[in-house]
């Protein structure tokens, strides 16, 4: 068990950091951050998210494409991430959407392993979905939703 401080330490340190190492991110790094959103609770535990990495220089390109303006500092990031989920796969009761709260929890325990490995991660609205989803190859039904 942490001590209760501890937790907190790396809640109060996570920020949204606009500088990013310019070092690759490697496969057991990348490995403990997806860990940590698989275990975010999820309404009937369905884990509706999907996170797809993109690393490789020619789609980190075309990625940055589809950034909004305000988002360009994440043009120097090593990686990122997209966060997509299926509504038809995912808990909506009574027009309620919980996967998107499903989707923030993994996002949240994904942010807060990267302040515990000592890195910023940064969560983002600002792009075009349509364009995201282009570049990914995610299915049209899907939500981008970071």
């Amino acid at each position: 068990m942490l001590p209760p401080d501890e937790l907190l330490d790396v809640i109060r340190e996570r920020f949204s950091s606009r500088r990013f190492a310019t070092e690759p991110l490697d496969d057991a790094t990348l490995d403990q951050l997806l860990e940590a959103a698989h275990w975010a609770p999820s309404y009937g535990n369905r884990q509706p998210w999907r996170f797809i990495v993109a690393r490789a220089p020619a789609t980190l390109e075309r990625l940055h494409e589809t950034l909004t303006r305000g988002n360009a500092y994440a043009k120097l990031a090593p990686a990122l991430l997209a966060l997509a989920a299926d509504p038809q796969e995912a808990q909506i009761v009574a027009g309620k959407e919980y996967y998107l709260l499903d989707c923030g929890l993994a996002l949240e325990n994904l942010l807060l392993q990267a302040v515990a490995l000592g890195l910023f991660a940064h969560a983002m609205g600002g792009f075009d979905e349509d364009g995201v989803r282009a570049v990914l190859g995610i299915p049209e039904r899907a939500r981008v939703v970071a």
